[in-house]
C-alpha cells in the first residue's frame, strides 16, 4: 500500500484550492458583459445591439432598436422647478414599449444610465427589453417623485 506523507497531501490540497479559485474567477470574467458606447451605438461585447441619442446636454437620453427609430427607453432629467439648485433634480425613465415608468433621484446620465440598465439585466444580448426585469427594477428603485412633490407658484 502506497502512502503519502502529510506535507505532500497539504501541497495537493493547496493546489486544488488554488485551481478552484482561479476557475471561479475565470468563469466570472467569461460571463461579464462589456458595454461600450461608440458614436450613436450601444455595443455588447463588441456587437452593435442598440442605437442611442443624447440631447439637451445629455439631460435626455433615448435608446432605440438597432437601426430603427423605434424608441425603447426615454430618460429625462427634471430640474423640479429649481434651475440653480440640483439637489432636488430627478431622472424619469420611460420604458416606451411596455408603457412603464420609473423615477429616481440618483441622476444617472448617458453611459452611466446605459450601464446601470444592463447591470440590472433590462436588455437581453440582442437588445430586447425583459419585461420581468423592468418590473423588478421599478419595484426596487421607483421613488414616485412626481406623486409626492408639490410645486408652488
Amino acid at each position: 500500500m502506497y502512502t503519502k506523507n502529510k506535507t505532500q497531501i497539504d501541497i495537493m490540497k493547496k493546489q486544488l484550492l488554488f485551481t478552484l479559485i482561479i476557475s471561479i474567477i475565470g468563469f466570472g470574467f467569461i460571463n461579464a458583459q462589456k458595454i461600450k458606447i461608440k458614436k450613436d451605438k450601444v455595443l455588447l461585447d463588441g456587437k452593435e445591439i442598440l442605437n442611442i441619442d443624447w440631447s439637451g446636454w445629455s439631460l435626455e437620453t433615448t435608446i432605440y432598436e438597432l437601426n430603427t427609430e423605434n424608441e425603447i427607453v426615454f430618460a429625462k432629467t427634471h430640474p423640479n422647478g429649481t434651475l440653480n439648485y440640483s439637489d432636488d433634480d430627478y431622472l424619469q425613465i420611460l420604458f416606451m414599449t411596455l408603457d412603464k415608468e420609473l423615477e429616481i433621484s440618483d441622476r444617472k446620465y448617458g453611459k452611466g444610465l446605459v450601464k446601470w440598465l444592463f447591470k440590472n439585466k433590462i436588455f437581453d444580448s440582442i437588445g430586447k427589453l425583459n419585461p420581468k426585469k423592468v418590473e423588478t427594477l421599478i419595484k426596487k428603485y421607483d421613488e414616485k417623485i412626481t406623486e409626492r412633490t408639490m410645486l408652488r407658484n
